[in-house]
């Protein structure tokens, strides 16, 4: 979570601040991208230039993706222009004015100085660069700075009990919006009317400081996306479709669901990324976030997913949670079609409905590179479907797995319902397979695939053969401990399954390192 750090010498208490991020949408043009930086400092300042001449710190934040974020307060009689900081040697440029008495949020990326995992705060040397009445001044400072795991934070005010009155009313509590506490994200608490007395209470609030959003939509500076409302940002026009985006924090998407609350599209749910005339060719990385709760009901549109259509783009590290989503043909948990590019670390565990090409990550996948990535939730349809990929061509589908029950009726499998061409290497499947025609236990048909070492669970999957009738490429287990790792406790050793991707469970099927 995201919270107030200071300089190790002395630091500025601060009673409200506001992290105000602006991307600047006009007729989603490229002003989109335009950002400004602004905190508003609060008052009873304790004064502390921490050793450096008109500058004092006031926010000091470190996470463990070599991210942060540092405030600086102008406590000079000039106007100074703050050109450079280096972290530990990292330097983050820019040409940013601050005006005597204000104050500004400086973003930091790719750190070599990263907060690890237990660890409260971190030491980091810091050297600001600056300009005042034309003079180039630069000071180093070792400073500390607070960990957190993202750009956010809910802070909490002690809500008092309220004292016996004879009438109470919201208004009594005063207005959160007062002073700088200004432009937050706010909620309130309401206490019970009171009875007998007069109330004496102090106003209490929930604020929440937004993520930060920001980067220019390359590769190295991609567009922070925050709340589930931010997602239809990379499908907003082709300019936006090409760019590369990434997860500020975990999301949850529940507002989009039938239960939680207005409904997107007159009940159909969230609009999914791309469609074959408008495809998603940038990249997003989720960071190792989560999206929860993601709901599609379109059982009579095609292209159905997190992503609809996707081609030659990059998905990495994204967690999708109970999600429910509903299609027709060519529908996945997060993505409908992919054509190239490449899907990684990513994972599904809510339920994926459709009719042909459907799979719990992916209803159809050519030419593709499809890594470490893994499915347990339900996945249903007709023909062609799996339990990570609905219907594989060419490309390759390495480590990963599923976990869940899949069910169709022609080219069913646990892994891959269909594949043709390809290859499919080091992975495994456990859940319930169920069909009538081309049913196997990790793929329901396939024509001129490579397929090695891989392994299914003939007790867990109740599929006696890997492949349609065939069990070229795999190895099956029966529910037997001594069939899931080596004495050397490396997944599936006499496979050879990388220790450096896998990692043995007692009396269980491995799991990637990085889950």
């Amino acid at each position: 979570m995201f919270s107030k750090g200071q300089g190790t010498i002395e630091y500025l208490v601060i009673l409200g601040i506001i992290i105000l991020i602006g991307l600047v949408v006009v007729g989603l043009s490229t002003n989109f991208l335009e950002q400004t930086e602004q905190i508003n400092a609060s008052t009873n300042r304790v004064d502390s230039s921490i050793g450096i001449t008109g500058i004092s710190i006031t926010e000091n934040i470190l996470d463990d993706s070599g991210n942060g974020a540092v405030t600086l307060q102008n406590t000079s009689n000039d106007q100074i222009t703050l050109t450079k900081i280096t972290v530990n040697g990292i330097d983050n440029n820019y040409n940013k004015i601050i005006l005597r008495g204000d104050s500004a949020t400086f973003i930091l990326n790719n750190l070599s100085c990263t907060c690890s995992a237990g660890e409260t705060n971190k030491t980091c040397t810091y050297t600001i660069y600056f300009t005042q009445n034309g003079v180039i001044t630069t000071r180093t400072k070792t400073l500390t700075a607070n960990c957190s795991s993202n750009f956010s934070t809910d802070e909490r005010a002690t809500i008092p009990t309220p004292p016996t009155c004879t009438s109470f009313t919201y208004s009594d509590w005063g207005d959160c919006n007062a002073g700088s506490l200004q432009g937050r994200t706010i909620q309130t608490t309401t206490p019970n009317v009171c009875t007998g007395g007069t109330p004496t209470i102090t106003q209490s609030c929930t604020y929440i400081i937004p993520c930060v959003v920001l980067g220019e939509g390359t590769e190295g500076a991609p567009i922070k996306l925050c709340d589930c409302t931010d997602l239809p940002l990379m499908d907003a026009n082709a300019g936006m479709r090409s760019k590369y985006f990434s997860l500020g924090r975990d999301i949850n998407c529940s507002d989009a669901t039938s239960s939680g609350g207005a409904l997107w599209n007159s009940g159909a749910g969230f609009d999914p990324i791309g469609a074959p005339s408008t495809t998603f060719t940038g990249g997003l990385d989720g960071n190792n976030h989560i999206i929860y709760n993601l709901y599609i009901n379109r059982p009579a549109t095609d292209y159905i997913g997190l992503f609809g259509t996707i081609n030659s783009a990059t998905i990495t590290n994204i967690g999708l949670v109970d999600h429910n989503i509903i299609g027709k043909a060519f529908t996945g948990g997060l993505i409908g079609i992919q054509y190239f590019g490449t899907t990684t670390n990513n994972y599904t565990t809510g339920t994926t409905t459709g009719t042909n090409n459907v799979g719990g990550l992916n209803g159809f996948h050519f030419s593709g590179t499809a890594t470490n990535n893994y499915t347990t939730g339900n996945t249903n349809g007709t023909i062609d479907v799996g339990g990570l990929i609905g219907e594989a061509q060419q490309g390759s589908i390495t480590n990963s797995y599923s976990d869940g029950n899949t069910t169709g009726t022609d080219n069913v499998g646990g892994l891959i319902g269909k594949q043709y061409a390809g290859t499919t290497t080091n992975n495994y499947t456990t859940g319930t397979t169920t069909g009538t025609t081309d049913v196997g236990g990790l793929i329901g048909y396939q024509s001129s695939a490579t397929i090695t070492s891989n392994y299914w669970d003939i007790t867990l999957t109740t599929q006696n053969n890997c492949h349609g009738s065939r069990d070229t490429g795999c190895t099956s287990t029966d529910n037997n401990a001594a069939g899931y790792y080596g004495s050397n406790g490396i997944p599936f050793t006499e496979l050879s399954w990388s220790d450096s991707t896998w990692t043995a469970r007692d009396n269980d099927h491995p799991i990637f390192i990085w889950q």
